[in-house]
């Protein structure tokens, strides 16, 4: 490779990187051990799906059949792409089998009208125009609590609104947070009893 060449590719890496061009986060099948929701930093959600049944007649190439089935008829109401199966699998674990699924939607939308949870992405602008922020919110950091307009304030954050059972997965840190519980910086669970709101950067 001669230095002109290497110069290139170097200029092309450094603007890459300068606009935030990086590698999207993926779900992998080993580590669905529960319902788990993806939020990507594309805007594309990944659902994982984890199920255990005993039943004997429950066979992996039916099961993925159905999916499918389901999946095509929902893409040609809702639009190409809308959501594909990206991974599946059945594994046994002594007399119960164990099945685990990925979902990849183009949208929380999609993602939402496929299970039928309520579920939407907001920016700050949006959130408080929706009217869905709670006038008391927990501060992630710490655990304090803090109101509304302070929250408001930061005008760069996203809203995460979700109903479902699931271990939730930010692109971002959580800030804040009402209806959940933290697991890492990145990751809240919720138990779709309530409307959990999370507030990321």
């Amino acid at each position: 490779m001669s230095k002109k060449t290497l110069a290139i590719v170097l200029c092309i890496c450094q603007l890459l990187t300068v606009t935030g061009c990086r590698k999207v986060e993926s779900l992998h099948i080993s580590d669905v051990n529960e319902e788990t929701v993806m939020i990507r930093s594309d805007g594309t959600v990944q659902s994982g799906s984890y199920e255990v049944f005993e039943e004997p007649y429950y066979k992996e190439a039916d099961l993925k059949e159905f999916m499918n089935e389901t999946i095509d008829q929902f893409n040609e109401e809702h639009g190409k792409d809308s959501v594909k199966l990206s991974q599946f699998t059945i594994d046994k674990s002594g007399k119960k089998k164990i099945a685990k699924a990925i979902f990849t939607y183009n949208s929380i939308s999609s993602y939402s009208a496929l299970n039928q949870i309520e579920a939407n992405c907001y920016t700050m602008e949006e959130a408080v125009e929706a009217g869905i922020l709670p006038e008391i919110l927990n501060v992630a950091s710490d655990g304090s609590r803090v109101e509304r307009d302070e929250v408001t304030a930061k005008k760069e954050y996203k809203v995460l609104t979700i109903q479902a059972k699931a271990n939730i997965m930010l692109p971002e840190s959580v800030q804040y947070y009402v209806n959940a519980m933290l697991l890492s910086l990145k990751t809240a669970e919720t138990t779709g009893e309530e409307l959990a709101v999370i507030v990321y950067k």
